[in-house]
């Protein structure tokens, strides 16, 4: 009986160290799936072992890449120190800069045929009341018809309820700024939006904040909070401050960019960044 009972002691340690271990491992299964439902990745989360959990942070990048994966950011190169911009741009969204020798509608016409089902577009370039620099064209309400044709093909590019941003400073202040935010609206079957005062660095003056919108704008703003210059027009990298490419160099010639994800198949001169 005595060696009985201590076989039987020593039977039921066993038992209870593995009744213990499968409580602490649920326990973890548990916390990993809170965490999992957290970053809401919740169906990812059925009895998955910790020691093969995936990588939070490469989980939450790839949903933020897959996020802005029909986002493009258009940068007039004629902004000093457009690179800066470059940066603020979502991980996953691609970057374009035009060149500032060509007309810049025809530039952005042709980037909007590589894609399809864009969700959100930004446009970053210098402005004034009522019209945007773009390359070296302008465009205001008096001029938007020589390019209606151009800018009605970029429905074919964009998605049911797609965003326009125009970061362009005071682009669409007074009637003549809301009449071409209204006319691209029109054109483009886009929600837009524009701004009504100084775009830029906070400490130059100005904001990132769209004052003027036409239909329901869900893009988020781009927020260049390292950006030192406003989008006033006038301060270009070379030229006159017209809009025009003279004064030679310093431009750059519809440079594409990936932000944050895999690189641009084909294309020779594609940078990623």
């Amino acid at each position: 009986m005595e060696n009985v009972s201590r076989g039987s002691s020593l039977n039921r340690k066993p038992l209870h160290l593995a009744i213990h271990a499968v409580l602490h491992n649920q326990k973890i299964i548990q916390t990993s799936s809170a965490l999992l439902l957290s970053a809401g990745l919740a169906g990812n989360a059925v009895a998955m072992p910790m020691s093969v959990a995936p990588d939070m942070g490469v989980q939450v990048q790839q949903l933020q890449s897959q996020k802005y994966e029909n986002t493009l950011v258009i940068i007039d190169s004629q902004l000093k120190d457009n690179e800066i911009l470059s940066t603020s741009a979502p991980i996953g969204s691609k970057v374009y800069r035009l060149d500032i020798t060509k007309d810049g509608i025809e530039q952005i016409s042709e980037i909007f045929k590589k894609h399809k089902g864009l969700t959100s577009v930004h446009f970053l370039s210098h402005g004034g009341s009522g019209y945007l620099s773009l390359g070296n064209a302008i465009l205001k309400a008096e001029t938007i018809n020589y390019y209606k044709e151009k800018i009605q093909g970029w429905q074919q590019s964009l998605s049911a309820g797609a965003d326009l941003l125009f970061y362009g400073c005071e682009t669409a202040s007074g009637a003549k700024g809301a009449e071409l935010l209204d006319k691209l609206a029109e054109l483009t079957g886009a929600d837009v939006a524009g701004s009504t005062n100084v775009t830029g660095s906070t400490a130059s003056g100005g904001d990132w904040e769209l004052e003027y919108k036409v239909g329901g704008i869900t893009a988020s703003n781009l927020q260049s909070k390292n950006y030192p210059h406003t989008l006033v027009d006038g301060q270009f990298i070379v030229g006159d401050g017209s809009g025009g490419g003279g004064g030679g160099g310093g431009y750059y010639n519809s440079d594409e960019y990936d932000v944050g994800g895999a690189g641009v198949a084909g294309g020779g001169g594609d940078d990623i960044i």
